[in-house]
C-alpha cells in the first residue's frame, strides 16, 4: 500500500465515524505535534490528499510544538475532561500510550476491519483486546546519523561496527574540538533519552528484543539486570566523558539534530523520520548526511509508530 493511501485510508477510518466539533458540520479540528520541518511537510501532504479526495471537508490544524507530543498530551486531557474534544488527535501508538489514554477513547474495532497491516502491529495498538489507534506509519528507531564532510575530514571509516568502537571514535572526535553526539532531551522530551537507552541497550549482549519483552512486562527488576546496568554505565560515560553537548537537556530533538547538520556535531540517534528533518533544510542524503543501524544493531529493528485515535464526546455517525 502507497504512503499517501495509507495516510488518506487513517483520515477516512476515523471521519467517517465521526460527527465533527467544528464550526461547521464539515469542519475537521485534528491536533498533531508535526512541527518541525520534514513532520510538517508529511502533515501537509496526509491533509492535502485527504482534501483532494473529499473536497466537502475542511481541516483545522492545531499544531503543538514539541517532537514526542508531550505538551499536546496534557493539553488534550484538559479538553476532553472539559467536553471539548477535537475530531482526532495524534498520539505514539503503542500500549503504554494508548493505555494512559483509554478512559477518553472510543474503540474503533469496527471502523479499522480490512485496514492492511500486519497483525503483530495491529496488536500494538489493542488494549484488553480493544482497538483504539489507528496507525499512521512504522518508522526505526535505531538510526545514526552523521555529518559526511566531518567524518570525512576526521577520516573515520564508516560504518562503525560496535559499541566499543563508537565509543573509541567518540574520543577521537572530542579530541578533536566537535561534538561527538548531538542529544536533545529538553522541553518536555526526556523520553528521547529512551530511544538511546534502547539503541545502546539492544548494542550489548543479553540485550534486544527478549529484555524489553521482559522488562516492560515488570519481570525485569533494573538494579538485579546485569544489562541494564551496563546499558546505564555506557550512558553516564557518554556523559561524564564528554560526548555529548553540554545542553542536552535543554533542547529538543530537531534542535539536537541541527548541531550535526551545522557541522558543530558529527552523529546523532534518532529515527528515521530525522531524515525528512534534515532534507527540510536542503540537505541531501550520502552528500551532506548518511546513516547506519546504531553500531551493535545491524540484525535489531526498534519500531516506533504514531497513530490517531477517536475520543469520546465525538457523535458516531448512525449507520
Amino acid at each position: 500500500m502507497k504512503r499517501g493511501v495509507v495516510l488518506l485510508t487513517v483520515l477516512c477510518l476515523l471521519f467517517a465515524g465521526a460527527t465533527a466539533l467544528g464550526s461547521s458540520p464539515n469542519e475537521l479540528v485534528v491536533y498533531h505535534w508535526w512541527t518541525a520541518g520534514g513532520e510538517k511537510e508529511a502533515i501537509d501532504a496526509l491533509f492535502e490528499v485527504f482534501i483532494d479526495e473529499h473536497p466537502e471537508y475542511s481541516i483545522v490544524q492545531n499544531p503543538v510544538a514539541g517532537g514526542g507530543g508531550g505538551i499536546l498530551r496534557a493539553q488534550i486531557k484538559t479538553m476532553i475532561m472539559a467536553g471539548n474534544p477535537p475530531d482526532t488527535f495524534q498520539i505514539t501508538y503503542g500500549h503504554g500510550m494508548i493505555s494512559s489514554f483509554v478512559s477518553v477513547l472510543q474503540p474503533i474495532d469496527d471502523l479499522i476491519k480490512g485496514y492492511n497491516i500486519p497483525e503483530d502491529v495491529y496488536e500494538w495498538g489493542r488494549v484488553d483486546g480493544v482497538m483504539y489507534g489507528v496507525p499512521l506509519n512504522l518508522m526505526q528507531n535505531n538510526c545514526l546519523w552523521y555529518n559526511v564532510d566531518l567524518v570525512e575530514e576526521l577520516g573515520i571509516e564508516m560504518p562503525i561496527k560496535s559499541l566499543d568502537e563508537f565509543l573509541g571514535v567518540c574520543a577521537r572526535v572530542k579530541a578533536e574540538g566537535y561534538v561527538p553526539l548531538a542529544v536533545g532531551a529538553g522541553m518536555g522530551q526526556q523520553f528521547w533519552l529512551g530511544t538511546l537507552f534502547e539503541a545502546v541497550n539492544s548494542a550489548l549482549s543479553g540485550g534486544g528484543a527478549d529484555f524489553f519483552v521482559d522488562y516492560y512486562a515488570g519481570k525485569t527488576t533494573p538494579s538485579e539486570s546485569e544489562v541494564f546496568i551496563d546499558t546505564l554505565k555506557v550512558l553516564r560515560t557518554l556523559i561524564v566523558n564528554g560526548f555529548v553537548n553540554d545542553d542536552w537537556s535543554a533542547l529538543t530533538w530537531d534542535q539536537a539534530s541541527d548541531l550535526m547538520a551545522t557541522g558543530k556535531a558529527v552523529f546523532y540517534v534518532m529515527g528515521d523520520w530525522a531524515k525528512g528533518h534534515f532534507t527540510s533544510m536542503n540537505m541531501v542524503p550520502n552528500v551532506d548526511f548518511g546513516y547506519q543501524p546504531f553500531p551493535g544493531t545491524d540484525h535489531v529493528f526498534i519500531g516506533h509508530a504514531d497513530c490517531f485515535v477517536l475520543p469520546i464526546g465525538v457523535d458516531r455517525k448512525v449507520a
